[in-house]
């Protein structure tokens, strides 16, 4: 009769097996967050949403717009902050433009913010109308607020989609 004797793995196995397994358990778990944490498509704000805010952070200044009641016309809360930066000098009536759908870039037609060094806020506002059109209407898809040259940034683009 056979006699059976228990299967041992060496050692020079068991070392190799616990690195793949556990760098297949650390992959599968960084797969996972970043599914998990995935940003979702944003969209055009409404009344009832608190979907109205895009962020960009970039050359040591973080700008925050909200997007205000587009019933008058487009106006947004911007929010810039900084620990480096004066930003006193950035006027968004000449750095700021609004795309609507790819079409061209509109001026604002304001920038209400008062001076504030490293913390600056105040509301931009685009005109309601162009040619006897709504700027934005029911058939508007994408919504891009266009920033430029703020902190060495060349180009920064918030966008609203539907």
């Amino acid at each position: 009769m056979l006699e059976r004797t228990p299967f041992r793995l060496s050692r020079a196995y068991v070392v190799p097996i616990v690195i793949v397994t556990v760098a297949v358990l650390i992959g599968a778990g960084i797969r996972l967050l970043s599914t998990a944490t995935a940003v979702q498509p944003p969209t055009l704000p409404a009344a009832e949403t608190d979907d109205r805010t895009r962020v960009s952070e970039g050359g040591q200044v973080t700008i925050t717009a909200t997007w205000q009641d587009p019933a008058p016309g487009p106006a947004f809360t911007i929010v810039m902050d900084t620990h480096a930066v004066d930003l006193d000098g950035y006027d968004l009536t000449q750095l700021a433009a609004l795309r609507v759908d790819n079409g061209p870039e509109l001026k604002p037609v304001s920038w209400d913010a008062p001076a504030g060094g490293h913390h600056r806020e105040g509301t931009l506002t685009f005109p309601a109308e162009q040619g006897g059109k709504p700027i934005i209407d029911v058939t508007t898809r994408a919504v891009e607020l266009v920033v430029r040259d703020v902190a060495g940034v060349p180009v920064r683009v918030l966008t609203w989609q539907r």
